[in-house]
């Protein structure tokens, strides 16, 4: 039930319906489906709409299954290609995949999930073209490139490519031979190009929102609030500080779930980590996959921690407010690297040290007996100490408060830490006194390490606070539905929506009661629903719509009202918003439960509706008049004289605001107006007139959307109204069509530069095996 699923949804429907997915007008009063920085449109989707999918949902779930397998085993294969042994290399591949942050990038994003998902296979590539060029090696590594920076999350393509940089710098670095990292850096450089257009899409869309720094909410200021030190312990346990919203609701400690410290695997990869750092083994064992490793977790802490570490990389991307605590996904595998070192280094023969009554005794001890024994053994402890921590929790395991009443800990996962902590020094004692077999202290720490990861693993996806209840999203966790509980929606109730609530001409807005729903509502309801909502939920509030401040309070990403004393009825009427909506769990999950536990359809009789009490603008009008602005700031002075709305409404129709209009002017308004909307594409066909017109589109304005008239003629489109499109249009002009453009629709040059650029490489790389051969 994550949030994604609405952007799912929007491009399986824009495939289907033969449209390559461009803009939506669910939310925001429209916005770009190619500028999300978390996914270009989701190359999965198009299989889904290939393949006639209907349930979304479904079809998400098991496409988050087969990208969480394909995780673990890319992460096996570069720890088995990095010298580590089968069992180390095992229990690295499921600790990557059962890492709190894995899971939970896997149920938000699958687009942002398939980041982790491929830098494995992206640093396997790398080790081999470093270790023997190879056309295979080149190719993997453009096909990976290409991949992620046209589909992916772009933020944290930025942080894979410093992580895949730096690993080829320092391999090349070790051989003192550069030619594998140039041909890495040659081999992402078409993916690299191929991808400008939407790079460019996604920064103008950037700069058209306010969530740049120059914008009036300081990103820097906002976005850079360094974690507390005491976050550090989730490494330890993920639960210590709550394990869910009501928990941290009720211990106090007011951190984040979803951007905290999140690199929880187990308490024992912690332990496993620290021993490497401790003991140097990676410089000990001259492990150059392990030093980096090493490096990677000291600068990504520093990062996170520290304020000149969070300052370069808030440089670096060119301060726009992303949140940086997400750069520690680039220390997952890292992460994992140490522990499977730790792991094998324990793989040591029993030293003669040890006295012949304890080799004797040796013989005898129950867990060296068999390893199925000492295994059993572990699951009993692993299994009793997890028992005792859930369901003592609260109970006998009461929070613990540390003086001076500013920190509060999870009883539960305070006893599961400790009591971990005791088995591992109950295995370390009996380990060095040569009672415990290396081999038999090994098997049993991965069976320990294994079974907590995955134990936590089940808890956190499908523990009872994932799973939906009456009050849909009112914890803003990963919700799971039982069947019936969360359907896809008719299309017989989608044409009684549309009706009542006259889709086609007017929008809505949504009033989302915190008591009722902790998180945006507007964004998966409107896209459910085929809604035309104003306020909304994602990368960033477009600009002109944070000048209009419709709301009580700026938000960097979004626009939601929590109670109709907030509506400004006044200027939601202006952008042609004629209803509110109350939030009801029905809308989420269009679900109903019966009170004999059976299930129906949401209907309209369920809705409670608020009507706008003043004028609504219409969706397409002809504006009697223009009064000319030279910019956006002059135009919001004359429609909000003082900062307040108009209390009596608005009339665009008679008067509208034009920025960067030469003066004022009168026109017609005589004929009819017939639009068609097709997502990306508005054709609004007229009746012939003598007269100029002025014709407004109450659609947001964006410098991507041109128009063209009948005859081929590009008209130039004035912002109207802070918000609209305006164009003048001709005598005896019939139709306009209004074309969504943004550069990430002009592939043909930067895909040849890229595919020119693959064929260099190959070339270069095929002189060079010749070279090669010739010497040899």
């Amino acid at each position: 039930m994550n949030h994604s699923l609405s952007i799912l949804k929007a491009y399986i429907e824009a495939f289907e319906s033969g449209q390559f997915p461009l803009w939506s007008d669910s939310i925001f009063g429209g916005y770009s489906l190619v500028s999300i920085p978390f996914q270009f449109p989701n190359p999965v989707a198009l299989i889904g709409a290939l393949a006639g999918i209907k349930d979304v949902y479904q079809f998400a779930g098991y496409e988050a299954i087969i990208l969480l397998a394909l995780s673990g085993w890319f992460a096996y294969e570069f720890l088995i290609a990095s010298g580590r042994t089968q069992l180390a290399s095992i229990v690295g591949g499921i600790l990557y995949q059962t890492c709190n942050l894995t899971l939970l990038k896997n149920a938000q994003n699958d687009m942002s999930f398939a980041v982790l998902v491929l830098a494995p296979l992206l640093l396997l590539q790398i080790k081999k073209i470093n270790q023997k060029l190879s056309y295979a090696s080149y190719f993997s590594i453009a096909a990976i490139s290409f991949f992620l920076f046209n589909f992916t999350f772009i933020q944290k393509i930025g942080y894979l490519t410093l992580l895949g940089f730096a690993y080829a710098f320092w391999l090349a670095f070790q051989k003192k031979n550069f030619r594998g990292f140039g041909f890495c850096l040659l081999a992402a450089l078409p993916g690299v190009f191929a991808s400008i257009p939407r790079i460019v899409t996604i920064g103008q869309d950037f700069l058209d929102s306010n969530r740049f720094e120059s914008s009036p909410i300081n990103s820097h200021v906002f976005m850079g609030q360094h974690l507390p030190w005491f976050e550090i312990l989730r490494w330890f346990d993920a639960r210590i500080l709550g394990s869910s919203w009501d928990e941290l609701s009720k211990l106090g400690n007011g951190t984040n779930l979803s951007e905290g410290f999140l690199l929880y695997m187990g308490l024992f990869s912690a332990i496993l980590i620290i021993y490497a750092l401790a003991s140097r083994l990676p410089w000990k064992l001259k492990d150059n996959d392990a030093k980096f490793a090493s490096y990677v977790l000291i600068f990504s802490f520093l990062v996170v921690f520290t304020s000149p570490g969070y300052e370069l990389i808030y440089q670096l991307f060119g301060k726009i407010g992303f949140i940086h605590y997400r750069i520690l996904l680039i220390c997952i595998l890292p992460s994992c690297i140490l522990v499977s070192l730790s792991l094998d280094a324990l793989n040591k023969p029993l030293t003669n040290t040890a006295s012949s009554n304890n080799l004797t005794y040796l013989k005898f001890n129950f867990l060296n007996a068999r390893p199925w024994i000492s295994i059993c053994f572990t699951v009993l402890i692993i299994i009793a100490i997890e028992l005792i921590a859930f369901y003592g929790n609260g109970s006998i395991l009461r929070p613990i408060t540390i003086s001076p009443n500013w920190l509060t800990l999870q009883g539960g996962a305070t006893f599961r830490i400790i009591a971990s902590l005791l088995f591992v020094v109950f295995l370390l004692y009996y380990w060095k006194k040569h009672l415990l077999s290396s081999n038999v202290l090994r098997l049993m720490l991965a069976t320990a390490l294994l079974l907590q990861g995955i134990l936590y693993a089940i808890s956190f996806i499908w523990g009872p606070d994932r799973w939906h209840d009456v009050t849909a999203f009112k914890k803003p966790s990963i919700s799971m539905a039982h069947k019936g509980e969360f359907l896809p929606p008719s299309q017989a109730l989608l044409r009684n929506i549309e009706n009542r609530l006259e889709t086609k001409s007017y929008r809505i807005s949504f009033i989302c009661n915190p008591k009722d729903v902790a998180i945006n509502c507007s964004t998966r309801i409107a896209s459910n629903l085929h809604l035309r909502s104003i306020d909304g939920y994602l990368n960033s509030t477009p600009s002109r719509l944070a000048a209009l401040n419709l709301m009580p309070s700026a938000q960097v990403r979004s626009i939601t009202y929590s109670n109709p004393n907030e509506l400004d009825w006044a200027l939601l009427g202006l952008l042609n918003t004629k209803y509110a909506l109350h939030f009801q769990p029905g809308l989420f999950t269009n679900s109903i439960k019966l009170p004999n536990g059976q299930f129906r359809e949401l209907q309209i009789d369920d809705l409670k509706i608020e009507e706008n009490p003043l004028p609504v603008t219409p969706r397409v009008f002809f504006a009697k008049s223009i009064v000319p602005a030279k910019d956006l700031n002059e135009a919001l002075a004359l429609l909000k004289p003082g900062g307040k709305s108009r209390s009596p409404g608005y009339y665009p129709e008679i008067t509208s605001i034009a920025e960067g209009a030469n003066s004022g002017a009168e026109f017609s308004t005589k004929g009819t107006i017939t639009p068609v909307f097709q997502s990306s594409k508005v054709v609004v066909n007229l009746s012939p007139s003598e007269e100029k017109r002025f014709l407004v589109l109450n659609e947001r304005f964006t410098n991507d959307w041109v128009a063209i008239d009948e005859k081929g003629n590009k008209l130039h489109i004035y912002p109207t109204n802070i918000f609209m499109r305006g164009i003048v249009i001709e005598p005896q002009i019939k139709k306009i069509e209004f074309l969504y453009k943004p550069p990430a629709t002009n592939y043909y040059i930067t895909v040849t530069l890229g595919l020119l650029t693959l064929i260099i490489g190959v070339l270069i790389l095929r002189r060079y095996s010749a070279l090669r051969l010739t010497n040899l």
